[in-house]
């Protein structure tokens, strides 16, 4: 047991589960504990300050929320948009530009592996943007009223995953796969919607 200044007598086991205003009360000096020597306060203060700075860090670390109906919302609209890019209005110049042949229609096996590997992918991708879109929101770090601008910030997060990875990797298939520079501008220019829409349904949904 240990005395303190401001409190009753606690064990240091006690001191994780204290309030850091009430732990910060816990500091003991000499003057105030005649009966324990310099060397065993010193001890004791030690273990006070570091569990304040446990504590301090614990409140620091951000709080992220994952709402599974954003990523299914996310999805489904990824999954339309994509139908229409690659479909309806772009559909005819992929073909060519990938040199399909469009008299012979792809299998229903191919069909579906396409549609659940693209669905896999915009599941992953939506998962990382509900987390990005909250790294930047000033509330995740406990600082409330400061999340205006989270629109904003989602077009921005967007634009530098875009510029940062969908791109490079773009340049990649140019580079190695010998796909042709009207297939690259087509694909990201799809991409830079196909973010621009994940980040923009998280923001406003988580």
């Amino acid at each position: 047991m240990i005395v303190a200044s401001a409190s009753p007598a606690r064990s240091i086991s006690d001191l994780g589960s204290l309030n850091p205003k009430i732990l910060k009360n816990e500091i003991i000096n000499e003057e105030e504990s005649p009966l324990f020597g310099k060397k065993a306060l010193l001890s004791l203060n030690q273990k006070i300050q570091e569990e304040l700075s446990r504590q301090s860090q614990r409140e620091m670390l951000p709080q992220f929320y994952i709402q599974p109906v954003s990523i299914i919302v996310s999805v489904i609209v990824a999954f339309i948009f994509g139908g229409l890019w690659y479909g309806p209005v772009f559909g005819l110049l992929w073909a060519d530009l990938i040199g399909h042949d469009t008299s012979k229609p792809p299998s229903s096996s191919e069909i579906t592996r396409g549609m659940l590997l693209n669905i896999l992918g915009s599941t992953l991708t939506s998962f990382v943007f509900t987390h990005l879109v909250q790294v930047v929101r000033p509330s995740s770090w406990g600082i409330e009223n400061e999340d205006e601008d989270k629109v904003q910030a989602a077009f921005v997060i967007a634009l530098f995953v875009w510029i940062g990875f969908y791109i490079p990797l773009a340049l990649n298939t140019v580079a190695w796969e010998k796909r042709s520079w009207g297939l690259f501008f087509l694909n990201v220019t799809y991409y830079f919607f196909h973010t621009q829409i994940l980040a923009f349904i998280a923001a406003v949904t988580v």
